[in-house]
C-alpha cells in the first residue's frame, strides 16, 4: 500500500522556529497530501467489475450458487435439472 509522505516531528519543530507562515504552508501541504490519498482510496472502493475495466472475479460469482437462485422450490428445481442433464 502507498504511503503519504508526511513531515517529521523534527521538520515540524524546525519550521515551527521560523515563521508563522512557514508552519501553515506546511500544514496545508500535508493536509493536500492526505486529501488527495483519500480521494484515492474512495475511487478504489466505488470500483467494480463494470467500471473498473478488469473482468470479474470468478472466485467471487454469487450467483453460480444454489442458495443465491431464490426460493426453495427454484433451488430444488434448479438441482433436479442438474441431475436429469448429468444421467
Amino acid at each position: 500500500m502507498k504511503s503519504v509522505d508526511l513531515p517529521s516531528e523534527a521538520e515540524i519543530r524546525e519550521t515551527a522556529g521560523q515563521d508563522e507562515d512557514a508552519v501553515v504552508a506546511l500544514v496545508f501541504s500535508a493536509f493536500g497530501k492526505l486529501v488527495e490519498r483519500i480521494e484515492q482510496l474512495e475511487d478504489r472502493v466505488t470500483k467494480n467489475s463494470s467500471n473498473s475495466g478488469k473482468p470479474p472475479n470468478p472466485a467471487m460469482d454469487w450467483r453460480r450458487t444454489p442458495k443465491a437462485c431464490g426460493t426453495r422450490a427454484a433451488r430444488k428445481a434448479e438441482d433436479s435439472r442438474v441431475i436429469l442433464e448429468v444421467r
